[in-house]
């Protein structure tokens, strides 16, 4: 063996924090983004976070709540298997409303209704566009760009619809929270006292 290839040391880091390696050599791992925090961390560690550290939760959940509801939220996360990004949408679509003091869960069918109901009329409206664009007098490829527009429209509008107020209640079913529950369930109060 050569005199270089003796002073040569490999070391590997094989832990998820902080070490000392020896001598001058301090390592540790620090995400450098919140992003690689949140695909990095485990659940766990996450849940601690956004739990104890507001900024955290803003970040995950993409709203402000207090202590209280903080907690709320990420024990009924974590009871119904819900993914973050599904608890941001029960957000914004109304199913998740939260207070000061407390985080409710509406579980009627009013909004997958309205939803539908607001398909249906702007499918209507579509469809008399898209009448008018076809006994119109029009070039053929004005009338095809007409039936792409309004096609484009249509699925944008159907989109949105369904984001806010069909997929939601889906998804609401489909964890089992409307097992027997009333129209708006407030959680238990085991779970307020975590």
């Amino acid at each position: 063996m050569q005199p270089e290839q003796q002073d040569r040391v490999i070391q590997l880091n094989l832990a998820d924090a902080q070490r000392i390696a020896g001598r001058d050599y301090h390592e540790h791992v620090t995400p450098s983004t919140v992003e690689l925090m949140l695909a990095t961390w485990d659940m766990e560690k996450l849940d601690h976070q956004a739990k104890t550290n507001p900024y955290m939760f803003k970040l995950r959940y993409k709203f402000e709540a207090t202590t209280v509801v903080r907690s709320q939220v990420v024990d009924f996360q974590r009871k119904h298997d819900l993914s973050d990004r599904e608890i941001r949408w029960l957000k914004r679509s109304g199913h998740v409303r939260t207070t000061r003091t407390e985080m409710r869960i509406d579980t009627s069918r009013t909004m997958p209704i309205l939803g539908w109901a607001q398909i249906a009329f702007f499918s209507l409206i579509i469809a008399l566009m898209v009448l008018q664009v076809g006994f119109s007098k029009a070039p053929e490829w004005q009338q095809g760009l007409g039936f792409l527009s309004l096609l484009g429209f249509w699925f944008s509008i159907a989109w949105v619809m369904n984001k806010l107020y069909i997929w939601p209640w889906q998804v609401l079913k489909q964890a089992g929270v409307m097992d027997g529950s009333p129209k708006t369930d407030p959680m238990p109060t085991a779970a307020k006292s975590e």
